[in-house]
């Protein structure tokens, strides 16, 4: 096998780099329910992914809505999407002050990250009810994950007002 057969294979010095999208991932209802800016957001963000650098993928929202072509706040909407189906999580928050700036840090959740094994969050979430495990390991701000946190909520009330109707 000459170099021919890798020139075939583009193993060459001229081959280019490449985003994978698993067919598991493209084929999910998390998948199929995100919007089309979210995935383009994904995409980008799984561009920034160089095999060993998942939980340090810095992305700001001025940087996203650069590459989506929208407003910051649309391109904060997009990577919220992805926070919530399970796709990404946020590592390390935001810091804006007079000295230093800091964009968020994400990890994909499909790679390993502290953990030989990827935690694969995208696979529990439904449309029903978005996440099956209510227990999540990360939060986009106060330690849960909005929606779990306002079905949880939703479940103490109503546990409240049938203890009323009984009484």
């Amino acid at each position: 096998m000459g170099k021919g057969y890798a020139k075939l294979k583009g193993r060459g010095a001229k081959a280019q780099p490449f985003i994978m999208l698993r067919k598991d991932i493209f084929q999910s209802p998390a998948w199929q329910a995100l919007r089309p800016l979210s995935r383009d957001a994904f995409v980008f963000l799984r561009s920034r992914f160089n095999g060993g650098n998942n939980g340090t993928i810095s992305c700001s929202y001025r940087e996203m809505a650069t590459y989506l072509h929208t407003s910051p706040a649309t391109a904060g909407r997009a990577i919220d999407d992805l926070i919530d189906k399970g796709f990404i999580i946020i590592t390390k928050g935001a810091a804006f002050n007079m000295k230093q700036r800091q964009a968020r840090k994400y990890a994909l959740t499909h790679e390993p990250y502290n953990d030989p094994r990827p935690s694969n969050e995208w696979k529990s979430w439904s449309p029903q009810r978005g996440f099956a495990d209510t227990s999540r390991k990360w939060d986009k701000k106060c330690g849960k994950n909005l929606k779990t946190v306002s079905y949880e909520i939703q479940d103490i009330i109503t546990k409240d007002t049938d203890a009323m109707v009984q009484t």
